[in-house]
C-alpha cells in the first residue's frame, strides 16, 4: 500500500513538473533540495550539533529564498528542475547512508 501511494506521488510530481516546471519547483522542489541539502550538511560538517542547528536555522531560509530566486530567474524552466531534483536525490542519499555523530 504505501509503495502504491509513493508511486503515485512520483508519477504527480513528475507528470506536474513538466506541466508547470516553475511553479513545481519553487514549491516543491526548492523546499525538498533545502531540507535534505542542509541535513545532509548537518551530518558532514565537523561542527558540535549546537553550532550547527544555530547556523542552519538562520541559513535555511536564506538558502530556500535563493533557490526560488533561481526557479524564476533562469530562462531555461527546466533546468532548475532537474538541478533541485539532483540536489534532492544527492542529499538524500548522503542523509540515508551518512552515520549520525555520536
Amino acid at each position: 500500500m504505501i509503495w502504491a501511494i509513493l508511486l503515485a506521488v512520483v508519477v504527480f510530481l513528475g507528470w506536474a513538473s513538466w506541466k508547470k516546471p516553475r511553479l513545481t519547483s519553487s514549491i516543491v522542489w526548492s523546499l525538498t533540495a533545502t531540507v535534505f541539502g542542509t541535513a545532509a550538511l548537518m551530518l558532514t560538517l565537523p561542527l558540535s550539533v549546537k553550532y550547527m542547528a544555530l547556523w542552519f536555522s538562520i541559513l535555511t531560509p536564506v538558502i530556500w529564498a535563493a533557490a526560488m530566486f533561481w526557479c524564476h530567474w533562469d530562462k531555461r524552466p527546466y533546468r532548475p528542475v532537474v538541478g533541485l531534483v539532483m540536489l534532492t536525490i544527492i542529499g538524500a542519499a548522503a542523509a540515508w547512508q551518512i552515520p549520525p555523530p555520536a
